[in-house]
């Protein structure tokens, strides 16, 4: 571990693995060379914080698309070096690389138990064959990939905004809340605040 955390965090991304943790998520790998150094990163309340947030669909997806390579890559980060972090880090102790690791796990595995979820449903309410029900399972998944990897980065969003064409209705903001448009930009009502629009 390079004990001066600014010069670590100056580093050119050279190799993939840098380019998702330096450049897709710039505070996170902050907060984990910190981690790293044995210091404490905290939560103010009365702190005064001032972003850029996303304020359509569009934004919103692109920057989770950012930051779940970026987190990952940070958690495994972190993970390589849990000995020296827990002898480091007063803060950090074993439980919590602990969490860390089945935190990592659990998103590595989540997607394949939800196709195994989804393949035993239409297993069960369709009698088909178990292969058919997950290769009809897989179906959606092999479509949106096919979206993400040939698609342009406008295309491959259409996908996440089909539920929101369907389900026009939010109920966060209360009946009544109807979408003009698949945007979720155009409220019918314009007197309801806007950010219920934008499905997040």
């Amino acid at each position: 571990m390079d004990d001066n955390v600014m010069r670590k965090y100056a580093i050119l991304p050279s190799e993939a693995v840098h380019y998702l943790m330096y450049d897709m998520g710039e505070d996170r790998w902050l907060c984990t060379l910190l981690l790293k150094q044995g210091y404490r990163v905290d939560y103010a309340a009365a702190a005064d914080a001032y972003t850029f947030a996303p304020e359509g669909f569009d934004e919103f997806f692109n920057q989770r698309r950012r930051w779940m390579p970026s987190t990952i890559a940070n958690i495994m980060d972190l993970l390589q070096d849990a000995d020296a972090t827990v002898k480091k880090n007063d803060n950090i102790s074993r439980l919590y690389i602990i969490y860390q690791g089945t935190l990592m796990l659990s998103t590595m595995i989540g997607p394949a138990t939800v196709l195994m979820m989804i393949a035993g449903a239409i297993l069960t309410v369709f009698q088909v064959g178990l292969m058919e029900s997950y290769y009809i399972a897989c179906l959606p998944a092999a479509a949106f990939f096919s979206t993400l990897f040939l698609g342009s980065t406008e295309f491959s969003i259409i996908p996440g905004k089909t539920p929101k064409c369907i389900l026009h209705v939010d109920d966060d903001c209360g009946p009544g809340w109807v979408y003009s448009d698949c945007s979720g930009r155009k409220p019918v009502s314009s007197q309801r605040h806007i950010s219920c629009g934008f499905g997040y």
